[in-house]
């Protein structure tokens, strides 16, 4: 099974609280970006190939989706944890050393009956703007 990761997307959903992590195994892809993709894997551990590295790599991070280095693409491996009980649509990416520095601090949430997997940008995620969305859904 495999997935799209969108450079804009439409906010709206409700956090996924009810998925269990086997709903998260899989192949994520970037359609209009040939060569990002995340694989998440059963025994929690996950591979990223082609991963801008100013989306938490590197710094300055970009703020909006149009600032994404979609060019400038980072293939690293870790492991992967969803959050504790009230919080289990919470995903954090912890990638493996010198990979890229601190975890990713990803959601899960469904949106018009599918799982989506949400990265907010920015300094203020909070304003809910489908500029500071990059998201990830599943192909149909």
């Amino acid at each position: 099974m495999a997935a799209v990761l969108s450079g804009c997307a439409a906010s709206g959903g409700v956090p996924a609280s009810d998925m269990t992590p086997e709903e998260l195994v899989g192949a994520w892809d970037v359609p209009s970006h040939e060569g990002v993709t995340l694989v998440i894997h059963d025994d929690q551990t996950f591979e990223m190939r082609g991963w801008p590295s100013n989306l938490g790599c590197d710094s300055p991070a970009a703020e909006f989706v149009e600032d994404v280095a979609w060019d400038d693409g980072r293939d690293f491996t870790g492991t992967w944890q969803l959050g504790p009980e009230g919080y289990e649509y919470d995903l954090s990416l912890f990638p493996d050393v010198d990979a890229c520095a601190g975890v990713f601090a990803l959601s899960v949430w469904h949106v018009e009956g599918d799982l989506v997997i949400r990265d907010w940008l920015g300094p203020n995620a909070d304003d809910n703007s489908a500029s500071r969305l990059v998201e990830l859904s599943r192909e149909q």
